[in-house]
């Protein structure tokens, strides 16, 4: 358990030491601390199981997002290896879900469509 819970923990600390340095670099930092105040009022477990059951269906439009915010960083000097890690992951779920997406919009549908389709992760 511990270990499965630092694959997702570990990888958000990463993720928020490539983040944190670029906005305060922007001069940004206070503004994304507002705009993270909504993972405060959704919970953090109810904001994975969201994010879970959208990631299929929203895969191509989340990978663009996330190509653009790398670019960004990079455009600054920042570090951007999770950053792109994580666009890659979107872009092997947009190519799995041009040929299918899980039948039901639930987190366990999202699941195990995520755990059939694997064999084109990264």
């Amino acid at each position: 358990m511990k270990l499965l819970r630092s694959v997702l923990m570990k990888g958000l600390e990463a993720l928020a030491v490539e983040c944190l340095p670029a906005a305060r670099a922007y001069g940004v930092l206070d503004q994304l601390w507002a705009a993270l105040q909504d993972v405060d009022r959704t919970g953090f477990t109810n904001l994975l199981q969201a994010m879970t059951r959208t990631h299929p269906r929203h895969a191509a439009r989340r990978e663009h997002e996330v190509a653009q915010a790398a670019e960004q960083l990079e455009q600054i000097g920042c570090p951007s290896a999770m950053t792109r890690a994580t666009e890659q992951r979107f872009a092997v779920t947009r190519a799995a879900a041009d040929s299918s997406v899980p039948a039901d919009d639930t987190t366990d549908a999202a699941i195990d469509w995520i755990t059939a389709t694997r064999s084109n992760a990264l």
